[in-house]
């Protein structure tokens, strides 16, 4: 199906998964299965959950714009993404450590090394 751009139109639906409404990708529409959903309103706990649509009775098509939402997935892929960032430094910085330890340590252990012994 497609409207004025003549280009193909995804199929998907529109559910109110976790108290917000979502168009997700696919027949079905479950969101568990799908690789894809768009936030169609602002989630949270006292914000209007409606969105604004069209319809026409002729063409038997409805119309929602879509806003500039980050997806829940999306916000999940970016915490991860600084989770494992963090983490990566803290390790590099924890490796760091105990190399300059491991360093200071053969110093040590040079210094108080009698030069008369072998």
């Amino acid at each position: 199906m497609s409207l004025l751009s003549h280009k193909e139109m995804e199929e998907g639906a529109i559910r109110a998964y976790q108290s917000r409404p979502v168009w997700v990708r696919g027949a079905g529409g479950d969101p568990l299965l799908s690789d894809f959903e768009m936030e169609l309103a602002e989630p949270g706990l006292f914000t209007d959950k409606s969105v604004p649509s069209w319809y026409c009775e002729d063409c038997k098509v409805l119309i929602t714009p879509v806003h500039e939402y980050e997806t829940t997935w999306n916000k999940m892929k970016d915490k991860w993404k600084s989770f494992t960032e963090m983490t990566a430094k803290q390790l590099e910085e924890h490796a760091e450590e105990r190399r300059e330890a491991q360093q200071e340590k053969e110093r040590e252990k040079r210094r108080k090394k009698d030069p008369w012994e072998d």
